[in-house]
């Protein structure tokens, strides 16, 4: 069996299995547009490329987690917020302690304390 023998068998196989995944396809869009799908499998979905997709919370399920959502809860959620808000400005201040590198024919006018720098002739 020469090369293109191979290739004219390996050609035919790919045939083949298109044809499969075609007639596959042509079968879920026949059923989909039949209607087989009925609504109460579907409720407040969408169908897109025959996948079923929940869309999340509808605005009463909003409302209502809202009025359940307490006052503890919030002030628990506003503390971590604050926690996190003074560990970014510890990281700021350490970041500012870094010595920053300055390069030039002239020594950098903001300068601070234990900055380096590198003169270029």
């Amino acid at each position: 069996m020469g090369l293109s023998e191979l290739l004219a068998v390996i050609g035919i196989i790919v045939g083949l299995i298109g044809v499969i995944v075609g007639l596959v396809g042509i079968y879920s869009l026949s059923i989909t547009n039949k209607g087989k799908i009925r609504n109460r499998d579907v409720n407040n979905s969408s169908i897109q490329q025959g996948t079923i997709i929940n869309n999340g919370l509808d605005s009463y399920a909003v409302i209502k987690l809202t009025k359940d959502i307490t006052k503890e809860e919030l002030e628990s959620v506003i503390k971590k917020l604050n926690k996190q808000d003074n560990e970014i400005e510890s990281i700021k201040d350490t970041v500012s302690k870094q010595p920053r590198f300055h390069v030039g024919t002239e020594e950098p006018k903001d300068a601070k304390d234990g900055d380096i720098w590198f003169e270029i002739d």
